[in-house]
């Protein structure tokens, strides 16, 4: 190409760009507006999702290649928060109403609400041109909020499993169902960052909306402190319905049994929550109001540092015919009052009633004691992303236990790292009945 060429190409880029530019820049930001964002610029620069605003801000037409490339610019993350509520501000009077849709689609409401209290907006999925199907011009972490490779397209199918027998199962008549709580960290300061986490979180989101459940507002990169003062609040609410929902995005570790970081975790030392005292936040004296009901809690976290690179298959998975008796054939009658035995010390059986203070959780962890848990950057962790495929579509029909099972197979047969890693999700299970969530489906 020749330099007038050239230069005749870049002119008309120019010409081009300043086009779409002139639709937003006409007139300046109204002033009330301008003043709402810089009011807010704090909360903006701690929790504003920068990737996937970008991606919808692109999408809208509002932001170019430039703008993107001046935000990427900035090292730091709080800076790339900053700069984006700046570029909104410099980009004409639609800018307001574009930036809170976009607050809006990324499933950002607390921020969305700074900017308009009073408005709640449902959930849109935008939809690009043709011309900006194809993944976004810059190089994201994540993909536009509108591919299916990103997000899931989560519909719950309703339901209720036949036959049914409330007497026979845990309750679950209430609307909603019950509250859930997700803890997402994805930022840490001395951890690497977690990158696909977001998208994990909201997938999470709409899957629990779809199941019937009142998702509360997202707790977003919380220190150890702060994620035991939030989940002591949680467990301790007396507006809890049939069920309790918790699920926990972090890094993780194994030191004295299962521990969790926060955004103030080290790699070796310092303090975590250790998951043996948040389930004792929500036994029957901590928690009341979830006396007898079902408590589920899902755990995205590494167990440990050890790798599973798995073994060859073989033909076959099933078992070899042999079986041995019921555990109940295997065992002893036990006495009725007196001494028993545990595997930690004597203790007094008391003979008046009792129930167990620790009862009616099920925990779904997405790896085994000691291993790592596998998580792509694009699409999310690979036990989320199974979790919400296989609860979407079963658990209009299956118990929890049956769904949990169906998530195991999911990860163990789909996925694999490119140098052969594997990853194999546990639960454990103190339930007393069958737990059927009953949803009403995506609305």
């Amino acid at each position: 190409m020749s330099q007038t060429q050239r230069a005749c190409s870049q002119s008309n880029s120019s010409k081009a760009q300043g086009t779409v530019l002139s639709t937003f820049l006409a007139v300046d930001m109204d002033p009330a507006h301008r003043k709402i964002l810089t009011k807010n610029l704090v909360a903006f620069c701690n929790d504003l999702q920068v990737e996937l605003v970008m991606v919808e801000l692109e999408t809208s037409g509002m932001f170019l290649q430039f703008h993107v490339d001046m935000i990427l610019a900035e090292k730091v993350e709080f800076n790339k928060r900053k700069k984006v509520v700046q570029l909104v501000q410099q980009s004409g009077p639609k800018a307001f109403d574009l930036f809170h849709r976009a607050l809006q689609n990324t499933n950002q409401t607390h921020l969305a609400n700074l900017l308009k209290p009073d408005v709640t907006v449902p959930f849109l999925r935008s939809t690009p041109p043709e011309a900006k199907s194809a993944a976004p011009s810059f190089k994201a972490k994540y993909l536009p909020s509108d591919t299916p490779a990103n997000l899931i397209d989560v519909d719950v199918r309703p339901g209720r499993p036949a036959p049914y027998n409330p007497l026979d199962a845990y309750r679950m008549e209430s609307a909603p169902s019950g509250l859930c709580l997700i803890v997402n960290n994805r930022a840490f300061e001395r951890l690497s960052e977690r990158r696909g986490t977001d998208l994990d979180a909201l997938n999470v989101r709409l899957l629990f909306e779809g199941l019937g459940f009142a998702v509360l507002p997202e707790k977003k990169d919380r220190t150890v402190t702060q994620m035991r003062e939030e989940l002591e609040f949680f467990a301790a609410r007396p507006d809890h319905r049939d069920c309790a929902v918790v699920v926990v995005l972090s890094h993780g570790t194994w030191r004295n049994g299962d521990e969790i970081h926060g955004v103030d975790g080290r790699p070796a030392d310092g303090t975590t929550l250790n998951f043996n005292d948040l389930l004792r936040m929500f036994g029957r004296e901590q928690a009341p109001a979830l006396k007898d009901k079902p408590k589920l809690f899902i755990i995205q976290a590494c167990r440990g540092e050890d790798t599973d690179l798995g073994s060859p298959q073989t033909k076959s998975d099933a078992s070899d015919g042999s079986s041995s008796p019921p555990r109940a054939q295997q065992m002893s009658e036990a006495p009725p009052s007196g001494i028993e035995e545990t595997d930690a010390q004597p203790i007094v059986v008391e003979m008046k009633p009792r129930d167990p203070n620790m009862g009616d959780h099920i925990v779904c962890r997405s790896t085994m004691p000691g291993f790592k848990s596998w998580r792509n950057e694009v699409r999310g962790s690979w036990f989320i992303q199974s979790l919400v495929e296989v609860f979407m579509n079963y658990a209009c029909t299956d118990n929890i236990n049956d769904l949990m099972t169906k998530v195991n197979q999911l990860v163990a047969t789909r996925y694999q790292s490119l140098d052969g890693a594997k990853q194999m999700p546990v639960f454990e299970s103190s339930l007393r009945k069958p737990f059927y969530f009953n949803p009403t489906g995506t609305q």
